[in-house]
């Protein structure tokens, strides 16, 4: 007597769409059989390569610039909405660099550890933010962003980050979230760039960091450039950001600190290379980040040109 197998048909959805994208049968007793249909053959395709694109990317990351932390933010909005509410100007700015290098020291599960592998603990906080004589700066800092919710401490005294900002590794559920809130995105921040670039800053100018992070929600993914419009992909129809408008963004009106921020920000090096860039012809400026701060593209050739824009310069001046 011939017995008849059973299969359950599955179907792989797009959750940002809703669309049936293909469709698989599984055999009762759980082993997988070939995929039977493709709603659109070209659409999974694309999937297949833009999953090999990130992939290759995630590596080629790891062995040019090492580990990184994702930044949770959304588009056009502050980067840290709630502490700089509380603040006019830039006053708010050494709070959120000195967040930003905290939490380059991210592990999983939101854990800090510093450099020695030892957690972090408030006490750790001098050496972290290289403030070993000011220690009501330190408090200010440590108590702004607990009250705030952006960390917190364990029984045992050890500082942890809010994964809801900053996540070391994949980031569960983001589709879930994006779709509640379609500006929510996030970005590759490199730990131990981050590091360099605030150790290598006088302790005066380092709150200008900052600023690097408060343009952050106005960077288009694929050429680091800011702009009006971060999600287009078409570099033709970008609506470029000029100095003028990043420093108002930042706190900045008048004139005379307009060109003291850019001033500021062309300023700064990291790993000896120009932190910002800028391409100018007789009708535009598209004013640009080094990849080495941070980067959220997936095309290696996107940021393999960044690459050597910012080399072909250096030592040229």
């Amino acid at each position: 007597m011939n017995v008849q197998l059973k299969f359950n048909r599955i179907g792989a959805i797009n959750l940002d769409t809703n669309e049936l994208i293909a469709t698989t049968t599984i055999k009762t007793d759980g082993s997988e059989s070939l995929i039977l249909d493709t709603k659109n053959k070209k659409q999974k395709e694309g999937i297949k390569k833009k999953g090999s694109n990130i992939k290759n990317m995630s590596e080629f990351i790891q062995n040019n610039e090492g580990s990184y932390i994702h930044l949770i933010y959304k588009y056009s909005c502050p980067i840290m909405e709630k502490l700089q509410s509380q603040y006019e100007g830039n006053k708010s700015n050494i709070h959120i660099i000195r967040f930003i290098v905290l939490a380059s020291y991210s592990t999983f599960g939101g854990k800090l550890f510093d450099k020695n592998n030892n957690e972090i603990k408030k006490s750790s906080l001098s050496k972290i933010w290289h403030t070993e004589n000011n220690r009501k700066s330190i408090n200010e800092t440590y108590n702004i962003l607990t009250e705030l919710g952006y960390i917190y401490e364990t029984e045992e005294g050890y500082i942890m980050i809010n994964e809801d900002i900053v996540v070391k590794g994949a980031i569960e559920d983001f589709k879930k979230l994006h779709k509640v809130d379609k500006d929510l995105t996030y970005i590759r921040v490199f730990s131990q760039n981050i590091q360099n670039l605030y150790e290598g800053t006088e302790p005066k100018q380092r709150k200008q960091l900052a600023n690097l992070f408060k343009v952050l929600p106005y960077i288009n993914f694929a050429h680091n450039v800011f702009c009006e419009n971060p999600t287009e992909v078409d570099h033709k129809k970008l609506d470029l950001l000029n100095w003028t408008d990043l420093a108002k963004l930042c706190g900045y009106e008048d004139n005379k600190h307009i060109a003291k921020f850019k001033r500021d920000l062309m300023k700064l090096k990291i790993y000896g290379y120009d932190t910002i860039g800028q391409f100018i012809t007789d009708s535009k400026k598209a004013i640009c980040i080094n990849p080495k701060v941070y980067y959220g593209g997936n095309d290696i050739e996107d940021v393999k040109r960044l690459y050597v824009m910012f080399e072909m310069c250096e030592n040229k001046k």
